[in-house]
């Protein structure tokens, strides 16, 4: 079978490799989408993130959706033939944090695509049956497979506890913010007001669900935000997708006392400055976010209700014959396209 390997930095190659037969409690599934997540373009571009490095050769890829064609002994719930997303994060089941249902904290956790485990850029992968979830009828592959980065969204959700009547901010509208807004919506939330540089994804925000767009890198449209939060007496929750130290020190201007930030983007260091006075002060709560737990058959749910919604954060295709093209596309042209998506079966 194929499989798109990282060779080196800004390099990614087709090679061939056996494929994989599945084991206990394990289903063979043929790739039919797998989206490129940013990151995917990290380590493309700089072979690394914080200690994780990408050596050489390596499989990108964890956002996808395929179709069963073989079952291993020992599972009764999936057939070949069913269209299913997988999980890509796989806990140890026995720590401490497993025990209680935290298994994305789990210290052992082998996370697809996350050095040194390989990812999911290829025609064939095995994969448990526990965290393998079917699709609902009729929605497509390449929706299917935004059901990771929306489950960061719906975890964010449930940790800052969204609710209706909810006052928002998110920051930064790459595909895990888009599906931010699809999440918030999803809890409830009465006005949601989001931020970014590219005026495109700021349409799109509008068109999924945003009541509000600012171009933070335009003066009036920041003042504009500070007043909006002056006028409300501050926003309940300010979502951060980007990690940015100035993102951090607007948020907490623009939080209600007792308001909460909702910290999904990763600092750009291992150590960040942060307003933690004024924090006080106003008994801000910062809440990390780490991956998610329990939420694909939520995400996938969402997605069949909000296709058409969600079908926009869907701008670019390639066949996994064009890999290398793919990823110097997205890598290049974030002021016009969020999700590219890549066919492995092509």
């Amino acid at each position: 079978m194929r499989a798109s390997v990282l060779k080196a930095l800004k390099t990614i190659e087709l090679e061939e490799r056996t494929k994989p037969k599945p084991g206990a409690g394990e289903v063979l599934i043929q790739m039919k989408a797998v989206g490129i997540c940013g990151s995917d373009l990290h380590y493309y571009e700089h072979g690394r993130i914080g200690e994780r490095v990408a050596k050489p050769p390596f499989v990108l890829g964890h956002e996808c959706a395929g179709v069963v064609t073989k079952v291993g002994p020992e599972v009764a719930d999936l057939n070949v033939g069913d269209h299913v997303v997988i999980e890509p994060g796989l806990p140890c089941g026995e720590c401490s944090s497993c025990r209680v249902g935290h298994y994305n904290l789990c210290p052992k956790v082998l996370f697809l695509s996350s050095p040194p485990n390989d990812g999911v850029l290829m025609e064939y992968i095995c994969h448990p049956a526990k965290f393998t979830y079917k699709m609902p009828e009729g929605l497509s592959f390449e929706l299917a497979s935004l059901a990771e980065p929306l489950s960061v969204g719906l975890y964010t959700a449930q940790k800052t506890s969204i609710q209706p009547g909810s006052n928002i901010v998110i920051m930064g509208m790459g595909p895990v913010g888009l599906c931010m807004i699809l999440a918030a919506k999803w809890y409830g939330a009465s006005n949601i007001v989001v931020t970014d540089i590219e005026p495109y994804r700021l349409e799109i925000a509008k068109k999924i669900g945003a009541m509000d767009t600012i171009q933070v890198n335009h003066e009036a449209d920041r003042a504009g935000l500070l007043a909006e939060a002056d006028r409300l007496g501050g926003f309940d929750m300010v979502i951060d997708t980007s990690g940015a130290e100035a993102a951090f020190d607007m948020a907490v201007n623009l939080l209600k006392r007792g308001g909460t930030i909702g910290g999904i983007g990763f600092p750009g260091g291992a150590k960040s400055t942060i307003p933690l006075l004024k924090m006080m002060q106003r008994e801000i709560v910062y809440q990390p976010i780490y991956r998610y737990r329990h939420t694909f058959k939520h995400a996938l749910a969402l997605l069949e209700k909000e296709q058409e919604a969600a079908q926009l954060l869907l701008t670019d295709f390639f066949p996994m014959s064009q890999i290398s093209a793919a990823f110097d596309y997205a890598a290049s042209n974030k002021d016009k396209s969020i999700k590219v998506i890549i066919h492995p079966d092509k």
